[in-house]
């Protein structure tokens, strides 16, 4: 739960400069250097570490691959598309959802039982969730005149909360990774240098 908090507060900081940087260049563009360029720096981090770790193991091989899209692609492709149209600072308010997703997932997947405090947040969390979505929606329509009404204007919601699941299952995944001895330097440059190059096929098809 912690790691989830601070990594998700960590990315949050990034969001706003995504933001404008979309007006410059297209998604799918955007997202094919941020992951290359980061994945590039983490793996040459974790060489100079310790280059030791950056071996995986043949049994690990789907572990990784399915990290690989939770954790980084499909969390960051619904992500970086929503933030087309919404803005980053409300990207920024929705991943404090991250938690009570991961209540829920404790509650489904691990059959632990919710704490009355877990049951609270997830209630508060889901309504001012929506009241959000009807602020951030009403505020768009009259700052630029948008016409899109009914589920058309509620696409990039679904894509944001796609991505905050993914991005919560993702990290159950990291875990479970964690504990069979990768560092989180390791896993992160994995899943974010793989991305870039899924990214890159997905930019020039």
């Amino acid at each position: 739960m912690f790691l989830i908090l601070l990594t998700n507060a960590l990315f949050a900081l990034t969001y706003i400069v995504a933001e404008y940087t979309l007006h410059f260049t297209s998604p799918l563009t955007l997202l094919m250097y941020r992951m290359l360029f980061s994945g590039i720096i983490l793996i040459g981090i974790q060489f100079f570490l310790d280059k030791t770790k950056l071996k995986i193991k043949k049994s690990d091989y789907s572990s990784f691959f399915l990290t690989i899209f939770l954790h980084m692609s499909i969390n960051f492709l619904c992500e970086t598309y929503a933030l087309q149209k919404i803005s980053g600072l409300m990207v920024s308010l929705f991943y404090l959802l991250a938690p009570i997703f991961s209540a829920v997932i404790d509650r489904v997947v691990k059959k632990n039982m919710l704490s009355k405090t877990q049951m609270i947040t997830v209630v508060l969390g889901l309504i001012s969730s929506l009241l959000m979505i009807f602020i951030n929606k009403n505020v768009s329509s009259h700052v630029s005149g948008a016409n899109e009404t009914g589920l058309a204007s509620l696409w990039p919601y679904f894509l944001l909360l796609l991505s905050i699941w993914s991005s919560t299952l993702g990290w159950y995944r990291v875990k479970d990774l964690m504990e069979s001895g990768y560092s989180l330097v390791t896993i992160n440059g994995y899943a974010s240098l793989f991305s870039g190059f899924l990214f890159f096929v997905m930019r020039i098809l």
